[in-house]
């Protein structure tokens, strides 16, 4: 769905430049100034050891020996008391972040017609505070999407109000948003922190993919008939509402709300939720100090925004809670309060944190398994066994997003929105039943055109409410193959209960090598409600190779932005691979890329897969090797397979990337090292790069017979005509023993020229017998030896030239012509007795009409019926075959 990207690029440059709205009140805390700092770190105790000097670090990037965070000089005089090793790697953060690069409107409408061409959203979630959306932005945002939207989104309304009095804006969405439906309920917040404003950003996105896409993507249908969201986009207005007051171009780090202490300012949102077990818990993951940024607050919901929350999700029914954060690349389960224990649905955990993340690659545990930190008093303990809905738990989990900080570069607003796509997409959706794909697989990777195969899928149900009526179908995309059965159906599926199915497919014996068709995979619930969307290529031959690149021949293929080559010392194939750091460790804090400096063009053979070999090895979680595709010759690209840690063996991958190509002229391939500022490792090795090309068979392909034959009856001397135009079935038997049927049609032969077209489409190229059958005629076989038959041409072939154009000279020579016998009125193969018994009792009785019996067509039996079948009964004419 595309839209005006003038209009809105006008309104999203105007918003970004323009002046913010200034919210002016008392206050008599002046900012602190704000470093980065390298704590190393080696074990557990070193982390206690900072809790024991009141600094529990929220929103660190962890390392194996350190960690980096921005601290305030507070904190940063709390580590310096507790004796642990540190580095100061960046004074100022102001400084730092008012030299950040920002985005021009060039670079605006590109980003735009990027999630335009990947997610298909045309809206702009970019604002004036350092490109992220103000707080009375979003509140805007949140009324234009109700005008736009009426049926999708219902009018904002005020969960309650802050510490200050400004209101906390909920909407509801679904395709019924006005009042509550009694669907599953979900719940998205943001903000919490006022640091944090991506965490608001990628739900403004993930809004409008709903929106944009709905009706058109079945998975954004499902959820919006299927589902009820509701967004808290602001959780903590008036901490956000101060940094943009302090820092209006974006950059505060204020944290907690804006409550007055008495000489402070501040509670921790995030560490103020009860029940007291969970907030006074023995872990010290907060601080009883006002001045501390995770100070808890005197009591569990002390503040108007906590009560506030807790009133909200007790008047609920919410099954599922994701409350979004900055910074780290995690995604964090509980429990935190007493960490590392696990709860009662660890495994049910695991298995979503997995999933979620098969795209972002987050690192997914605790708060200690994944920052290392402790947390006590934190929202996900609450909403997962809060009083009101035990025994029932919630499904809470917290995503902390990017790695680059609080206040991204305005570059990485849409990218960092675009990597919770999948997320979001997937939590919503296991909020009610939710039948999604375990393994879907091949018996064969390519197959030979007459093959028989299966496809075998496995599911289960992820979602937290029983499947109903689930269909599992698998269907052919294309009339080479055959899918005999095509679904199977079950009544219902538990929560985590799993199946599978097998589906066999046959290929058409005429799909060419080097041919690829499709198989295409739904799951559907309710009967016709479809969760789920795949498709598979079946493939026949090794494809054409439009790329083959073995680093044997130098770099002269790839451009590179820094310092891919090729190397020696690596190899999987001798002697050559490539790599991105062929003398050493790779740099850090880079984006390093080899890209094809020639594009592909793949617009006749569209079904691409993309093979190499790679080994690895880099730091785990935080230097990522990424394969990436573009259509367009550059100007956009997508990441299409990730990888990090250790690989120390050569492995092969094969990725297809079929609909990221998407029949393009102009494609090109990436291999992108993307590190961050510490620690490196050796790199990525590759070798052996080929792309191989499909020709995609939908729909048939005719091969056509023009065939000319004269039925005997039917032949008219004195007109030189058939007297009546009549269906003959052609079929094209092999050449050799034993003579089995590959094909068969049936047209009408044209009563002047003798001449039908005989289409076929299952036949591959190859040498065949043509062979004629007639309702009333001997069965007639062409020449010795069969015809040459090419798939996709046109050949022509008479049988009225000459005797020998039949089989055995199985032909009757009339008025120059040589036609076909005519009187096995009963299609056994030969023209005997009872044939003739057929005919005289059907002359005897008169019958007419469209009757085997009716030799002449003439529309009626009678003497001269009897007659030819008389005549070729004492001649004992029978059908000549092989």
């Amino acid at each position: 769905m595309m839209r005006n990207f003038l209009s809105l690029l006008f309104i999203s440059v105007l918003v970004l430049f323009t002046g913010y709205t200034n919210t002016t009140f008392s206050q008599t805390d002046k900012p602190e100034k704000y470093s980065k700092i390298k704590i190393y770190i080696n074990n557990n105790t070193d982390f206690d050891r900072l809790s024991a000097y009141d600094l529990h670090i929220d929103h660190a990037v962890r390392k194996n020996n350190f960690i980096e965070a921005w601290l305030s000089q507070g904190e940063i005089e709390s580590v310096k008391k507790s004796g642990m090793s540190y580095q100061i790697l960046i004074s100022d953060w102001k400084k730092y972040y008012d030299a950040l690069p920002k985005m021009n409107a060039g670079e605006i409408r590109r980003a735009i017609e990027n999630s335009v061409a990947t997610d298909n959203v045309s809206h702009s979630i970019y604002g004036s505070m350092g490109g992220f959306l103000t707080y009375s932005q979003v509140n805007a945002k949140l009324d234009s999407m109700r005008l736009e939207y009426p049926g999708l989104i219902s009018a904002k309304f005020a969960m309650d109000s802050s510490v200050e009095n400004r209101k906390i804006w909920t909407v509801r969405v679904s395709n019924s948003p006005n009042a509550p439906t009694g669907r599953p309920e979900i719940w998205f917040h943001s903000l919490i922190h006022a640091r944090e404003p991506e965490s608001m950003e990628q739900n403004v996105y993930f809004m409008y993919w709903l929106f944009e896409n709905y009706n058109i993507d079945p998975v954004a249908t499902y959820i919006l008939k299927n589902r009820e969201l509701y967004f808290t986009l602001v959780l903590n207005p008036d901490g956000y509402v101060y940094n943009e007051t302090t820092n209006p171009s974006g950059g505060g780090l204020w944290r907690k709300n804006r409550k007055n202490n008495g000489g402070s300012y501040g509670i921790d949102l995030n560490r103020n939720y009860g029940i007291y077990q969970y907030w006074n818990s023995s872990n010290n993951g907060s601080s009883t100090v006002a001045s501390s940024d995770t100070y808890r607050g005197p009591s569990p919901f002390s503040e108007p925004e906590t009560r506030a929350v807790m009133k909200f999700v007790n008047s609920r029914n919410f099954s599922a809670i994701l409350g979004a954060h900055t910074y780290g690349n995690y995604l964090i389960k509980p429990w935190a309060w007493q960490d590392p224990i696990p709860t009662p649905d660890d495994a049910k955990f695991n298995e979503y944190l997995a999933d979620m993340t098969i795209y972002n690659h987050f690192t997914i545990g605790t708060p200690s398994q994944t920052v290392g930190y402790k947390v006590r008093g934190g929202a996900d303990d609450w909403y997962y066994n809060d009083s009101v809905h035990s025994p029932h738990r919630i499904i809470a989990m917290t995503p902390e997003i990017g790695t680059t900080g609080f206040w991204p570069t305005q570059a990485e607003i849409i990218p960092l929105a675009q990597s919770m796509l999948f997320t979001n997409q997937y939590f919503a959706m296991i909020g009610g039943a939710y039948v999604y794909p375990v393994s879907t697989t091949l018996n064969k990777t390519v197959y030979s055109p007459g093959e028989s195969g299966t496809l075998k899928i496995k599911f289960r149900n992820k979602g937290l409410q029983t499947a109903q009526n689930v269909k599992i179908e698998c269907t052919s995309g294309s009339y080479y193959l055959n899918v005999p059965i095509t679904f199977y159906n079950y009544s219902s599926l538990s929560s985590f209960a799993g199946d599978s199915s097998t589906f066999g497919f046959t290929i058409s014996p005429a799909l060419p090598n080097n041919s690829a068709v499709p198989v295409l995979i739904k799951f559907k619930q309710n009967d016709s409600d479809v969760v789920y969307t795949e498709t598979k290529y079946i493939l026949t031959g090794n494809g054409s190779a439009t790329l083959a690149d073995s680093a044997e021949n130098g770099f002269g293929k790839w451009t590179t932005n820094l310092g891919w080559a090729v190397t020696s010392s690596q190899s999987h194939t001798p002697s050559n691979s490539f790599t991105d750091s062929p003398s050493g460790n790779y740099t850090d804090n880079t984006t390093n890329s080899m890209t094809l400096n020639i594009p592909v063009n793949v617009s006749s053979s569209p079904i691409t897969l993309l093979s190499f070999w790679h080994r690895y090895s880099t730091e785990a979680g935080y230097d990522y090797c990424n394969v990436e595709v573009s259509s367009n010759n550059g100007v956009a690209w997508q990441t299409v397979s990730s990888y990090n840690g250790t690989q120390t063996t050569w492995t092969q991958q094969n990725i297809d990337i079929t609909s990221y190509a998407n029949s393009s002229s102009q494609l090109k391939i990436r291999f992108t090292l993307q590190t961050d500022p510490s620690v490196t490792s050796d790199g990525w090795y590759i070798d052996d790069i080929k792309l191989n090309n499909y020709t995609s068979y939908l729909t048939s392909v005719n091969s056509t017979v023009n065939l000319k034959t004269i039925n005997e009856g039917f032949y008219n001397t004195s007109l030189n005509s058939l007297n009546m135009k009549d269906p003959v079935t052609m079929y094209l038997r092999n050449s050799s023993s034993a003579y089995a049927i590959i094909d068969s049609t049936e047209t009408t032969v044209d009563s002047l020229t003798f001449t039908g077209s005989f289409v076929f489409r299952n036949a591959a190229s190859g040498n065949y017998y043509y062979v004629l059958k007639h309702r009333n005629s001997i069965e007639t076989w062409s020449k010795a030896g069969g015809e040459a038959y090419a798939f996709g041409g046109i050949m022509s072939y008479d049988f009225t030239t000459s005797s020998a154009q039949a089989y055995g000279n199985n032909l009757k020579l009339i008025n120059g012509k040589y036609c076909t016998f005519s009187g096995d009125i009963d299609q056994d193969g030969s023209v005997d007795a009872a044939d003739l018994s057929i005919a005289d009792n059907d002359s005897f009785s008169g019958m007419s009409g469209y009757v085997n019996s009716d030799l002449t067509g003439d529309g009626y039996v009678d003497v001269s019926d009897v007659s030819i079948t008389e005549n070729n009964s004492f001649n004992t004419v029978t059908k000549i075959i092989p």
